[in-house]
């Protein structure tokens, strides 16, 4: 029994000098950006700056290649937000998540989304946008919070729908 103890203990000692032995912060890691993902579509539809501010880095980028948008900074982009809320209902959700961690410890998601739209310009069930598309971000743990660095948003469709 005792040579079973040493030969574990020798086992968790080369797991943590080859790296093997993240695997509980790995796994908070990815818990972590899996509770940003989400909050952040509650934050994106109807959240104040301070709450959708608070899911990026200071020097966070967002760009959405097929809308021409390309933003730098955590202030630019909680900007861009809050100035859409006050002309856009929307309703963001995921329907489904991918997140890695690489031997680096970059941790990088694939988020498949779908998005609800409608103008508060439009009278109400008359037109509405639905887009599905990808958010492909890269992700940074802070104070033990995942934090959004880069995020594209791809855009594989998108339709006008007649309510």
């Amino acid at each position: 029994m005792q040579k079973l103890l040493h030969f574990s203990a020798l086992i968790g000692v080369l797991n943590f000098l080859t790296g093997r032995s993240h695997t509980n912060i790995e796994g908070s890691h990815v818990a972590a950006c899996q509770d940003t993902l989400y909050q952040y579509l509650k934050a994106r539809d109807n959240g104040s700056a301070a709450q959708y501010g608070s899911l990026f880095t200071p020097d966070a980028t967002f760009a959405v290649p097929a809308l021409q948008i390309e933003l730098k900074g955590k202030e630019a982009i909680v900007t861009r937000q809050q100035a859409a809320i006050k002309t856009d209902k929307t309703m963001h959700n995921l329907t489904s998540s991918e997140i890695s961690i690489n031997d680096e410890g970059k941790i990088t998601a694939l988020s498949h989304f779908i998005l609800l739209k409608r103008s508060y310009q439009q009278p109400p069930n008359k037109q509405l946008e639905v887009f599905n598309g990808r958010y492909l971000d890269v992700l940074e743990i802070k104070n033990a919070q995942c934090l959004i660095k880069e995020r594209v948003v791809l855009i594989d469709r998108k339709e006008q729908w007649r309510l």
